[in-house]
């Protein structure tokens, strides 16, 4: 299934306007399939087969495949040395999903339970959209692990937001703080790339060997206090006014730092 395909259909319902068609996005995945080399992919059954994600997902190497070229259009420079391979598990184990290295695992029992009472398109949705964050992790920089866990997280759901594959929960909201993570996280950089196109690349790029919040005013001219403050103002009425705990995507990784 083209990755397009299926973002047209499932537009996120918690803004409180026109979202950004996956339409535009297209070209930029296009190009990027043409020009990031992308490594080897793998999907592992592990035995588990069938169950219901590869019920919903019967080709998940097509996918990783899509969604890497997504993610690297964004984020343009990867972890060096990149991966040569990543792969795909499943596991009977109790979790979300976890990421190491290359190797991304999902956990049956969290989407079995998810198809309790969602419709099979919505529990695609949820995979896709895990897959994805969990892609994010494999490529992002973090700084020889200098990156705070909440910007770590909030670049992984920035992917997910962009890409129409957000959860019906997710919602901007006022308080909080800026590196909750998750789409706390990634609501707050989805309003400074607005302003500042390829925001989230440069930030990605100059945390290659060390995180500093100086980047935040390097990039957009404002500290990261101040442009927390700018998008508070700017969220609309028609939305929760208090925020809630950022929900997380995944259990701990062994890699990629939590907080």
């Amino acid at each position: 299934m083209p990755l397009f395909n299926f973002m047209r259909r499932h537009a996120p319902s918690s803004v409180c306007g026109p979202v950004k068609p996956w339409q535009e996005i297209v070209p930029i995945v296009a190009q990027a399939e043409a020009a990031v080399p992308l490594p080897e992919f793998a999907f592992d059954s592990n035995g588990t087969s069938p169950n219901v994600i590869t019920d919903v997902l019967p080709d998940p190497t097509s996918y990783l495949q899509r969604a890497s070229a997504f993610i690297l259009a964004y984020l343009e420079s990867a972890k060096d040395p990149p991966k040569p391979k990543v792969t795909l598990k499943l596991s009977r184990e109790n979790g979300i999903a976890v990421t190491s290295g290359g190797e991304m695992t999902l956990f049956i029992p969290y989407f079995a339970n998810h198809s309790k009472n969602h419709t099979p398109d919505e529990v695609l949705h949820e995979v896709l959209g895990v897959i994805l964050h969990e892609l994010v992790h494999v490529y992002q920089h973090d700084g020889h692990h200098t990156v705070p866990g909440g910007v770590i997280e909030g670049i992984a759901d920035f992917h997910r937001l962009r890409a129409n594959l957000g959860p019906p929960h997710w919602k901007r909201a006022r308080g909080g703080k800026w590196d909750a993570g998750y789409e706390r996280t990634a609501y707050f950089l989805n309003w400074i790339e607005g302003s500042n196109i390829g925001f989230v690349r440069e930030l990605n790029a100059m945390s290659k060997e060390t995180f500093n919040l100086s980047i935040f005013r390097t990039l957009t001219g404002r500290n990261v206090e101040q442009l927390w403050e700018a998008y508070q103002r700017s969220i609309p009425s028609c939305v929760e006014e208090l925020a809630r705990p950022a929900v997380p995507t995944e259990v701990a990784s062994t890699e990629v730092p939590m907080q």
